[in-house]
């Protein structure tokens, strides 16, 4: 039994493909676990960037705007953590900590629906520069057959026009 590099490579692009295509579970799952241990820390900690990465998991999410969903999400739990968690900072600064983190998300968020869209126009183009070239290496093709069917044609002729001439009294 011989050692294959093409089976822990296969079982790796499997797990991939399981990932990506339940990629939105998991990222509400992520929200979820996040805003648990947010709860659980020590007043005066958070983990609140981490919601950042599960944004940033829109860029390979078959979904177009689950970054912007994870980001309303994310968003709404950070609210609601600032009512259920000790404050150790006056309400004005937490308020000013929390909209920063909020417009932080949505920047996020905003930036990957613009590289997805960005992504969808340059495939489109490429897809449309492909199909010019097939074209016009079709319309070579066709003047290649065509000189080449004229040529005889044009032999043909020159031999006909002598042979009118010589006939002709």
């Amino acid at each position: 039994v011989g050692y294959s590099k093409t089976a822990p490579m296969s079982k790796l692009m499997q797990l991939l493909s399981f990932f990506k295509r339940h990629l939105d579970i998991l990222a509400w799952l992520l929200v979820a676990a996040i805003f648990v241990a947010n709860l659980n820390l020590s007043p005066g900690y958070s983990a609140n960037s981490l919601y950042v990465g599960v944004i940033l998991l829109g860029l390979w999410a078959p979904r177009r705007m689950l970054a912007l969903q994870i980001a309303a999400a994310s968003s709404f739990v950070l609210i609601l953590d600032m009512f259920l968690r000790p404050r150790i900072v006056a309400i004005g600064q937490q308020m000013f900590g929390r909209a920063t983190t909020i417009g932080v998300f949505f920047v996020t968020a905003f930036v990957i629906q613009s590289y997805r869209r960005a992504e969808a126009a340059r495939q489109a183009s490429e897809a449309a520069l492909l199909e010019q070239a097939a074209f016009a290496q079709l319309g070579k093709m066709a003047a290649v057959v065509a000189h080449e069917v004229r040529n005889p044609l044009a032999g043909i002729r020159g031999a006909l026009q002598v042979i009118a001439r010589r006939l002709d009294p």
